[in-house]
């Protein structure tokens, strides 16, 4: 998004003419602009502080509030694991705080007709699943949004928070770091911070907005990448089907580097400091940096699709996991570059539509499958 539309939107916004689209695309974008100057003249301390606890609170159809539910309650001890009470004693004093959070829809995802109804497909939804460290799955509710891990105990479980295809969820670590899944990713992360550093491991897609600690560097492992920070926003991809990993930096700095083998070491190219709005990409022994599409890669977290000039096979990847389906391609389709952008709290129907606008595809939906055709 150009400074130019966020202004427009921000002016609306405040004078209570922005519409609900509007108002979310605000809240998604607040945190990249709010820090421009040319922004900041336009309103006065007193509307900015507003602003600030209205996108803080997720106001409009993101009205929360906070409870707290104790997991001793689905811990049960076994003669197979003589440890376990101990265990569950130390895993009973974790506290998750949830956040309700009712995710917009807009009124034209409302199907037309039975007959659309039959063949479309629903949009992803806030669902995930927490996993204690003795095995116990906790479902995450699919009204909420965010759930916050805290440990009151000086023992150390290590906890995963995953997203299936069609699921998306924010997850709030022991230190404060605010973490966004996209669908069909997976965070493994301790109960509490200890020692030297803050360290994580990722599989799929995760929006950071990473707690400052300079004596304590936070660190996100993802197929054999390393990315250290101290306190930053980034994005990173890395869905083992894309062939690559992307670190998309949008403030602060970060350190990528390539996790080395054992017994081997990092050579020379394969560790770089990003600058905001640069994007690392990893494919194999290879790292690049180049400029980064701001708009395109954070687009999923704030509930839309962009792609500019991106392939259809990249497109459908995205749409694959947030709808759950399955995409067969005819022959020479994969490669087609295409343009366009739409919310992504829309069935799929309006999501192919967009993308037969351009002439080049069109698609065919059987349960599950979209068929792309010519």
């Amino acid at each position: 998004m150009e400074k130019k539309h966020f202004i427009s939107i921000l002016s609306k916004y405040l004078q209570g003419d922005a519409s609900l689209e509007e108002r979310n695309f605000l809240y998604g974008y607040y945190a990249l602009f709010m820090a421009d100057e040319d922004v900041m003249l336009l309103i006065s301390d007193e509307l900015k502080e507003k602003l600030k606890a209205n996108v803080k609170a997720g106001i409009d159809e993101r009205i929360g509030e906070e409870i707290n539910v104790r997991i001793a309650e689905v811990t049960t001890p076994t003669r197979l694991w003589p440890r376990l009470v101990g265990v569950a004693a130390a895993v009973a004093a974790i506290t998750l705080g949830v956040w309700f959070y009712y995710t917009p829809r807009h009124p034209d995802t409302e199907t037309s007709s039975a007959q659309a109804a039959v063949n479309d497909i629903a949009p992803g939804k806030n669902t995930a699943t927490l996993t204690l460290a003795n095995g116990k799955v906790l479902h995450l509710d699919t009204n909420r949004t965010s759930v916050t891990v805290t440990d009151s105990v000086q023992v150390t479980t290590m906890l995963t928070a995953s997203t299936p295809r069609g699921g998306t969820y924010q997850v709030v670590l022991p230190d404060g770091t605010q973490v966004w899944l996209n669908a069909d990713s997976k965070i493994s992360f301790p109960s509490q911070f200890t020692g030297s550093e803050r360290k994580i491991l990722l599989e799929g897609e995760a929006y950071f907005e990473v707690a400052k600690n300079k004596k304590m560097p936070f660190i996100v492992e993802s197929g054999g990448q390393l990315v250290e920070v101290l306190g930053t926003h980034f994005n990173i991809k890395a869905y083992q089907d894309e062939g690559s990993i992307k670190t998309t930096l949008l403030e602060g700095s970060v350190k990528v580097s390539r996790q080395p083998t054992p017994g081997g070491k990092i050579g020379k190219g394969f560790s770089e400091v990003l600058k905001p709005n640069q994007q690392a990409i990893m494919t194999g022994n290879k790292l690049d940096v180049i400029i980064a599409n701001i708009e395109q890669t954070i687009a999923w977290k704030n509930g839309m699709i962009v792609f500019q000039k991106q392939s259809l096979q990249d497109i459908m990847r995205g749409v694959s996991r947030w709808y759950d389906v399955e995409v067969v391609y005819g022959p020479g389709l994969e490669n087609i570059l295409l343009t366009g952008s739409i919310s992504r709290f829309k069935d799929i129907s309006s999501i192919l539509q967009v993308l037969e606008l351009t002439g080049k595809v069109h698609f065919k939906v059987e349960g599950r499958r979209v068929t792309v055709m010519k």
